[in-house]
């Protein structure tokens, strides 16, 4: 149902480099977020891969809302509270569950800094980041670019240094992913 009204709404998607996607265990989804529909897009593009994602926790208090994202298995977090609990909790649900997470570094579609949670996610479950890249330019002018996969090492330390440098390499892959993406096309009027 939600994949029939996201493409009702947006069209048909390219998938570029759908061999990189991960099929045979849990991974983390890293991407910007530029859109309300983000977390849908990917869940329902990458299929039958299943997903959970976070979501911010004023949305699950508008009852439509909260209801829906519950079904499509999201759960609250308090953005402005980090919170150790809640990156515990997703370790364990990916560790315990046969399910992908998807996550958004910058927390915010107002925001292109990239926070370490999502790192440090990987590096305590172990699980690969998968970064990818998403582009919507009118019905039917889709675009997912998937990018290479990306492992931490569990048994390494992660300190102050090594996350700057994490975040740092996942900003140029994501930049990377953006070159790939066809050039935005200007819709100018002819005028005779």
């Amino acid at each position: 149902c939600v994949q029939l009204n996201l493409f009702f709404k947006r069209g048909p998607i390219k998938n570029q480099h759908r061999d990189r996607a991960i099929m045979n265990q849990p991974y983390i989804l890293v991407a910007q977020h530029h859109h309300d529909w983000d977390a849908l897009v990917y869940a329902t593009t990458l299929a039958p891969t299943p997903f959970f994602f976070m979501a911010k926790q004023a949305l699950f208090k508008q009852r439509l809302v909260g209801w829906l994202l519950s079904r499509l298995n999201a759960f609250p977090i308090d953005r402005g509270q980090p919170n150790v609990a809640v990156l515990n909790q997703t370790v364990d649900h990916l560790k315990t569950r046969p399910e992908s997470l998807i996550v958004f570094p910058s927390g915010s579609r107002y925001s292109s800094t990239l926070k370490s949670g999502y790192l440090v996610i990987a590096h305590n479950g172990g699980e690969p980041m998968l970064p990818v890249a998403f582009q919507h330019q009118g019905w039917g002018r889709n675009t997912l670019v998937i990018g290479d996969a990306i492992q931490t090492d569990p048994s390494q330390p992660l300190n102050r240094k090594q996350r700057e440098q994490a975040t740092y390499d996942l900003n140029q892959t994501f930049t990377a992913l953006a070159e790939e993406l066809p050039a935005r096309k200007s819709w100018l009027p002819v005028i005779f």
